[in-house]
């Protein structure tokens, strides 16, 4: 959903934004400080220091992260931090103005991209196509409940929810039984 930079101002919405030099769970936890609900999808990666082996989390996508706030807010926040800010919106490219998701589409992505599989993918928007495929809703399993398009990604049928023109999520493989044709 876009809208004007002065009738949103006051307006609570995710805005996408992009974190300068990785430090995306630095302004998390700062913003999360001041109150603002924030979503930095996460992944598991295994690390080798001292002849051991580690699983951290890191983040899944660098130098992004998702809040939902208002734009007020988030200008009051940048005023404070000064030149120090590593904040910036990610533009809308039609509207040159901040980019904003709703909160169905990202309760979505949510509980596609916050889980635990291993086994999802993060597509940009280029990489999947998402002008075929019917739209579903998985009933069964980790994923139930989630709204999407149903495509095949490297020979498996996978749920794709998409933050239109910006980036997609894709489940982990999903059998025919779970899911329904909206």
């Amino acid at each position: 959903m876009k809208r004007t930079l002065s009738s949103g101002r006051s307006v609570l919405r995710w805005y996408a934004l992009r974190v300068t030099y990785c430090r995306e769970l630095a302004l998390k936890k700062a913003l999360e400080a001041e109150g603002v609900e924030c979503f930095l999808p996460m992944r598991h990666v295994e690390q080798e220091a001292d002849g051991q082996s580690r699983r951290l989390r890191v983040p899944a996508v660098h130098n992004l992260l998702f809040a939902r706030t208002t734009l007020a807010t988030l200008a009051a926040f940048r005023k404070r931090q000064g030149a120090t800010c590593p904040l910036r919106f990610i533009l809308d490219c039609t509207t040159g103005e901040p980019l904003t998701l709703d909160d169905e589409t990202m309760r979505h992505f949510i509980a596609v991209a916050g889980s635990e599989s291993e086994q999802i993918l993060y597509l940009s928007a280029g990489e999947c196509s998402l002008k075929a495929g019917d739209r579903v809703r998985v009933v069964a399993g980790l994923f139930a409940g989630v709204e999407g398009r149903l495509v095949r990604i490297r020979g498996d049928r996978r749920v794709v929810v998409e933050l239109p023109g910006f980036m997609a999520v894709a489940t982990a493989c999903v059998f025919p039984s779970m899911v329904r044709l909206l």
